[in-house]
C-alpha cells in the first residue's frame, strides 16, 4: 500500500463530502432516491427541450447549465448530490455549494405553497443556483436561478415565478399532450 493505492477512490478522493457506500455510482451525479432521480431527470429534460423556445439570454443560461452538469458527470473530483427532504436552513429547496448538494423539500412545498410552486419548479430554481456558483461564482444572486426557473415554468404554461399555478394541475407537455406536473 505504501505510495499509491487510493483507499478512497470510490468517493472521488473525498470521503467526507462524497458518498458512494456501495461503490455503484457510475458518474458524479448522485441521486439519493428514485424520487430524486425522477425529479432531476424530469427537470433537466424539460429544460433541454424548452431552451429552443427561449430568448437568447435564457437559452444561453440553460446551455451553460447543461454544460456544467456534463462537466460534473465527467469529473473524477466534482460531484452533485440531489436529494428530497428538508434543507438545513429551511425553505422550498436549497443548493449548498460547499457540500455540492441540491435538496428539494417536497413536503414543505405541498404544505406551504402548492398554489405557486411545484417540486420541478424548485429543482429548476436550485439548478440555477448550482450554475451561478459554478460559472459566475455566486455573483448573480437570484438572477440566474430565476431565469432557469422561468424557462421551465413558461415551457409548462405555469406563468412566471410566484404566480399562481392553474388549479387543475394539468398542463400541456412540450410534445403537446396534456400531462400532470408534480
Amino acid at each position: 500500500m505504501a505510495g499509491g493505492l487510493n483507499l478512497y477512490g470510490f468517493a472521488g478522493g473525498d470521503p467526507i463530502n462524497f458518498a458512494d457506500p456501495y461503490g455503484l455510482a457510475t458518474d458524479s451525479i448522485i441521486l439519493e432516491s428514485e424520487e430524486a432521480k425522477t425529479l432531476f431527470d424530469r427537470t433537466t429534460r424539460i429544460l433541454k427541450l424548452a431552451a429552443d423556445r427561449e430568448d437568447r439570454h435564457n437559452r444561453r443560461n440553460v446551455e451553460l447549465l447543461m454544460d456544467e452538469i456534463e462537466k460534473v458527470r465527467a469529473s473524477d473530483t466534482d460531484h452533485l448530490t440531489v436529494g428530497i427532504g428538508e434543507c438545513e436552513r429551511g425553505g422550498f429547496g436549497c443548493y449548498d455549494p460547499d457540500k455540492g448538494t441540491l435538496r428539494v423539500d417536497v413536503e414543505y412545498i405541498r404544505k406551504a405553497s402548492w398554489s405557486t410552486r411545484r417540486p420541478v419548479t424548485t429543482a429548476a430554481h436550485e439548478l440555477g443556483h448550482f450554475l451561478d456558483h459554478r460559472r459566475f461564482f455566486g455573483a448573480s444572486d437570484e438572477a440566474v436561478a430565476m431565469s432557469i426557473e422561468a424557462t421551465l415554468r413558461r415551457s409548462l404554461g405555469m406563468g412566471p415565478p410566484g404566480a399562481p399555478i392553474r388549479p387543475s394541475g394539468t398542463y400541456h407537455s412540450l410534445e403537446g399532450q396534456p400531462s400532470v406536473v408534480p
